[in-house]
């Protein structure tokens, strides 16, 4: 594989965390697992209309929940963990649970860097304590910025479960479209590499801000989830 093809192909597959098809997620296909590795699983799955495949990640962390949600929502981080982030930054709280949030993906060429305002909702389940996060965009007098591509479109959906032994379960799921001239059977190919990158390194940040609470649990130090 030539340096060139893995440029490519790294942005390619960035794009599937900022742009959205138009296909609805609840008509799709079964799910398919695609990687188990290191405690996560990522898994994608065919959706009508769209020749993006939509994908969903998830993973155990020894944390939590409250600690959890503590560094997810600190958007000025999303750079140490979020893969290929270039900026996140707060435009306006909205509210307690709303709020919007500017982010830009740092591509390689030759693609432009890609970038919008998201709305990000949180809720609560009340019955299991789930947090959920629903994002989509929100790019209202929000001025473009000069060489940068502005994604009007995105179907996110992050989900913190508190666990009975103190930890927490992850997911993420996202459906996408290739986003300008990229051939949709390249960015179907990093449906699993980017959300497993991601994955690792929100783990890994956990880990290091609230070591104290990893070590009570020896399980940590396998450096796997169970």
């Amino acid at each position: 594989m030539t340096k060139a093809f893995k440029s490519i192909s790294g942005a390619a597959g960035f794009l599937i965390f900022v742009t959205s098809a138009c296909a609805a997620p609840d008509t799709a296909s079964p799910w398919v697992l695609k990687r188990d590795l290191e405690g996560i699983k990522v898994y994608s799955r065919k959706v009508p209309g769209s020749p993006i495949l939509e994908f969903r990640a998830e993973m155990t962390v020894q944390q939590p929940v409250e600690k959890v949600v503590e560094l997810f929502e600190q958007d000025h981080r999303m750079r140490e963990w979020f893969h290929r982030c270039g900026k996140a930054e707060l435009v306006e709280k909205i509210s307690p649970d709303e709020k919007r949030v500017y982010f830009m993906a740092d591509l390689v060429f030759p693609f432009l860097d890609r970038d919008g305002v998201y709305r990000s909702v949180k809720s609560v389940e009340p019955e299991n304590k789930v947090v959920i996060y629903t994002v989509f965009p929100d790019n209202r007098d929000y001025p473009k910025r000069r060489g940068r591509v502005r994604i009007q479109e995105l179907d996110t959906e992050w989900r913190f479960t508190p666990l009975e032994d103190g930890r927490t379960r992850v997911e993420y799921r996202q459906h996408s479209g290739a986003g300008g001239f990229i051939p949709p059977p390249l960015v179907n190919l990093f449906t699993v590499t980017i959300p497993f990158k991601t994955f690792r390194k929100f783990r890994a940040l956990l880990d290091s801000e609230f070591r104290v609470t990893s070590l009570e649990n020896p399980a940590i130090r396998t450096g796997h989830s169970p």
